[in-house]
């Protein structure tokens, strides 16, 4: 087993007790944060036993779960609920999974699929996980029900170690996911693992043989073999992956483009500016001869994405930049957020009222893989 040592970033706290991943080195401003650190997320869950040191009694412990004031990840372990509603799904998933594995119910199994995307700090796009996912030989009835999902497989040996937690390594778990979670999620989780081995965040630079090989990985892995449920959405999914999208939003608007028609559009254009730096465009929509940007919202309202930074001087800068590109390139801008990529339909309507209408010929959605309904995570 391979022990890795994962380079979270350690969150920043906030007044309301959410701790804010730090942004990736060379990306501030891009809005793609690193996930809160695991042992950060460790150190706000607590077992009956700590709370009862601290002069808890059970009646209290009981109360403090049914008035909302704890929340119970897992049979004896424990977390405020203003620690709770703070997290991002990921991190609930991360906090579950680290309760569930202090019980002593990982042991020389593994933390698997949709637990161990987020325990390697990759987006769960539109996916809210119920259960801790465990691979492995080990049949328990401890290790089955409703908070646990349990994988039997023979013994897991392609796992790194997060936080003394044993986990499936980034090859194993994306193939897992990939004809698992729904589409939607799947090209995110494939553009995230993706991002990590060939993106060069510091230089913007994209290496093709890196990319080449993980695809060449994932294709040959066991859970993509003929006969295999999902396999055909799964091989589609690693074809389909693009490490240079650099935010959920973007992998999945990526989708809805060619749900569209649209030929594959240019990533991370870079753009040369008056003053010698460059301008990333998200998207290079070719057919339409226009850019194309996706709009989170923290980029305007999470302080540490902006710094120093108000939200209208973010807004004033961002519309100072739009500017220049469309003066340098002579092309147009069309912008879009999240509520616009929930079908292809939502962003063709968007595009439309740029007049920035799609290609004549769309894809069927059932065209790009397997359209199986989304299983219980």
């Amino acid at each position: 087993m391979l022990v890795l040592h994962i380079g979270w970033a350690i969150g920043v706290s906030t007044e309301s007790g959410h701790f804010r991943p730090k942004p990736r080195s060379g990306e501030q401003g891009r809005g793609t944060l690193e996930p809160m650190d695991v042992l950060a997320i460790a150190a706000l869950i607590s077992h009956r036993s700590d709370l009862f040191s601290l002069g808890w009694s059970s009646h209290r412990l009981r109360k403090a779960v049914a008035n909302g004031e704890m929340v119970c990840l897992y049979p004896g372990w424990f977390a405020t609920s203003t620690a709770w509603q703070a997290w991002f799904p990921e991190e609930r998933c991360v906090a579950q999974a680290i309760a569930v594995a202090r019980a002593g119910h990982v042991g020389d199994d593994a933390v698997s699929h949709v637990t161990a995307g987020a325990m390697l700090g990759w987006p769960l796009y539109g996916v809210r996980p119920q259960r801790t996912h465990i691979s492995g030989p080990t049949r328990d009835g401890n290790t089955r029900g409703r908070s646990l999902a349990h994988h039997r497989r023979p013994a897991v040996t392609d796992t790194i170690e997060i936080a003394g937690i044993r986990v499936t390594n980034p090859i194993r778990t994306a193939s897992d996911l990939l004809g698992y979670l729904p589409r939607d999620a799947a090209v995110a989780v494939a553009d995230a693992a993706l991002r990590e081995v060939a993106w060069d965040a510091v230089s913007h630079q994209y290496d093709q043989t890196r990319a080449d090989a993980w695809r060449s990985e994932i294709l040959a892995s066991p859970a993509l073999q003929k006969g295999q449920r999902g396999v055909a959405q799964a091989r589609w999914v690693t074809h389909f992956a693009d490490g240079r999208a650099q935010l959920p939003g973007e992998s999945v608007s990526r989708l809805r483009l060619h749900q569209l028609g649209f030929a594959p559009p240019r990533l991370q254009v870079p753009i040369a500016l008056s003053s010698g730096r460059f301008a990333y465009v998200d998207f290079g929509l070719d057919d339409i001869d226009a850019w194309g940007e996706f709009d989170g919202e923290g980029k305007y309202t999470d302080a540490a994405m902006l710094g120093a930074a108000s939200t209208a001087q973010a807004l004033v800068a961002e519309k100072w930049r739009e500017d220049e590109i469309r003066a340098i390139t002579g092309r147009r801008i069309v912008r879009w957020g999240m509520s616009h990529i929930r079908s292809p339909q939502t962003l063709g309507t968007r595009l439309a009222q740029f007049n920035a209408s799609a290609p004549l010929t769309s894809r069927r959605v059932t065209s790009i893989g397997d359209e199986s309904r989304p299983r219980r995570t």
